[in-house]
């Protein structure tokens, strides 16, 4: 038997099985190592919590056709108590010469239901727009359209095509796409490097498909056998296209009906008023982040920002809501996020600092670690939020290491 990697996910105490990684993640959002027979037997056990699962009847179901001891079973079964650990007596008991009950609360959801938009309420959104969550984006390069192209230019030009497309596929709201399958409403990022007396001059533009430039910057490099950028230009270059896409995607969308707003764009403006600062503008990114998950439930990013601005609202006070329940709410959204998305460090740093309102510091400590491992880039967005756990946690020399990351 094999977990359903695109239907059933569960979550039980303080673990989850990711329906579409088909793995176990603790509450930090961290993978669980578990041979698949262990993960097969976990998933039996949550589909009858409460219930006895026989010794025989597990054997027949997990190795059908083929003999086995007990001691296989045996076996998975301690793999289980073991990825457990200090919780495994509140989750699995076994009944001496019978089998083994899955005593903890457990909450199953079918994630291609989840999948399908939600009907919103009828006083907020219309059901029928687009439920994009990532901004698209064409890479063409220029330089083979040359008359006659430098074979110094085309290499370089091919191995920064490359890399871009290695950086760019990394970041979570934005996805590479060939020119055919492009929307109407994708980017392009046209490169084009020439040969001049003394150095390699590259130079990128982000257009609209119209040919609208909206931002462009050239990068020159000396001649050399193979001149190519450092890993620091690439990740600037990388974060500036990003920025762009954002602002101009932002820009569109202050200028769109709510009706008519997709997830990513309530995203976009949810947290634009959350950078405002002010109690009103808090409110009002609280409101407009939460009809983006209710439009995709599945939205990790808008989970995690949803936690941020509710954080904020914890913290000064705001909005009305009872600061416990407020706190709950911040905590919820976090461990959704990274549910969703568990390796993704903006997820993970605001699960940090949710952990920490809970004064759950050592797992806060944890996470936030976590989150900075899993950071390729010095972004804010993962490596602050940290630092700031850090900070209170008592490691601000840690913290300092962080901030100068995101500085450099």
């Amino acid at each position: 038997m094999v977990i359903d990697r695109l239907g059933t996910a569960y979550r039980f105490d303080e673990f989850s099985i990711s329906g579409h990684r088909g793995t176990l993640q603790n509450a930090h959002g961290q993978e669980v190592p578990l041979r698949p027979k262990a993960l097969a037997l976990l998933q039996l056990l949550l589909e009858r919590p409460g219930r006895l699962a026989l010794r025989e009847e597990l054997l027949e179901t997990l190795w059908p056709n083929t003999a086995v001891s007990d001691d296989s079973l045996t076996q998975c079964v301690s793999d289980l108590r073991q990825a457990f650990g200090p919780r495994a007596p509140h989750i699995l008991r076994t009944l001496p010469r019978r089998g083994y009950m899955l005593c903890a609360d457990v909450e199953q959801l079918d994630l291609r239901a989840a999948r399908q938009p939600r009907a919103p309420e009828p006083s907020t959104i219309e059901p029928s727009h687009d439920r994009e969550r990532t901004a698209s984006v064409v890479l063409v390069n220029k330089t083979h359209q040359h008359p006659e192209p430098d074979p110094g230019s085309r290499h370089m030009a091919d191995t920064l095509a490359t890399d871009l497309v290695t950086e760019l596929a990394s970041f979570e709201d934005l996805r590479i796409v060939p020119a055919q399958a492009a929307a109407a409403n994708a980017f392009r990022v046209a490169l084009d490097v020439r040969r001049t007396a003394l150095l390699q001059r590259a130079s990128l533009q982000l257009e609209s498909l119209n040919g609208t430039v909206l931002w462009a910057e050239r990068i020159e490099v000396p001649h050399g056998p193979a001149p190519e950028l450092d890993d620091t230009q690439l990740g600037r270059l990388s974060i500036n296209i990003v920025r762009q896409v954002n602002r101009e995607d932002l820009r569109q969308a202050r200028a769109l009906p709510p009706a008519s707003l997709t997830p990513r764009q309530l995203w976009l403006l949810g947290q634009d008023f959350h950078r405002r600062g002010t109690e009103g503008d808090t409110i009002t990114a609280i409101d407009l982040l939460s009809q983006a998950i209710r439009l995709d439930p599945s939205f990790a990013l808008g989970h995690a920002a949803l936690s941020y601005a509710v954080q904020r609202s914890v913290t000064h006070g705001w909005g009305g809501m009872e600061p416990e329940l407020a706190r709950q709410h911040c905590l919820s959204h976090a461990q959704r996020a990274v549910q969703l998305e568990p390796g993704s460090p903006p997820c993970l740093a605001r699960l940090a600092f949710a952990l920490l309102l809970q004064d759950r510091w050592e797992e806060a400590i944890d996470t936030a670690r976590a989150a900075v491992q899993s950071c390729r880039r010095p972004t804010w967005e993962a490596l602050a939020p940290a630092g700031e756990v850090l900070v209170y946690a008592g490691h601000a020399a840690e913290a300092i290491i962080l901030l100068r990351r995101i500085l450099t």
